[in-house]
């Protein structure tokens, strides 16, 4: 998943694995937007340099995804806030260029730190979701091709 769909991809295997469901061979998330409690550095620090993500714009969707009786901090919607344990691998990967790079970084630090094999990249120079490029910019048919590499074997492909 991309974005907010990088938060539903993880999401949902977290409820799957806390529901003892199979999970699936792997995830992968791009520019995943996983802190609903705005507390990452790069939201302010790459503010700048990120063309399509401000923290306005997070402050304001993360009001709506939440509703009036949501909390920033359900490890369901703020991935951040989970347990890692049991997850399957993860392919991470963001723009160094974006305000939610460190979003993946830091649920790149937890996930290993429980045990998870994750994958992370981060693209010099490039904005948020910077795959959709594909065919366009070469950083991000570079990344397509590193994340089907990965998966390809983690879901019996190779």
């Amino acid at each position: 998943g991309d974005s907010a769909g990088g938060n539903l991809a993880v999401s949902v295997v977290l409820k799957l694995r806390d529901l003892g469901e199979p999970l699936p061979g792997a995830v992968i998330g791009f520019s995943p937007w996983l802190d609903m409690e705005h507390l990452g550095k790069t939201l302010d620090t790459n503010a700048a340099t990120d063309a399509l993500v401000q923290r306005a714009v997070i402050e304001q969707m993360s009001a709506m995804f939440l509703g009036e009786s949501g909390s920033p901090a359900d490890p369901l919607a703020n991935p951040l806030r989970a347990d890692a344990t049991g997850l399957p691998p993860m392919y991470l990967a963001a723009g160094d260029h974006e305000t939610l790079q460190d979003n993946a970084e830091r649920f790149a630090d937890q996930a290993t730190a429980s045990g998870v094999e994750v994958k992370l990249e981060i693209a010099p120079g490039q904005q948020h979701v910077y795959p959709f490029m594909a065919g366009r910019a070469p950083e991000a048919d570079a990344t397509i091709a590193n994340a089907a590499a990965w998966a390809r074997p983690k879901l019996g492909l190779s």
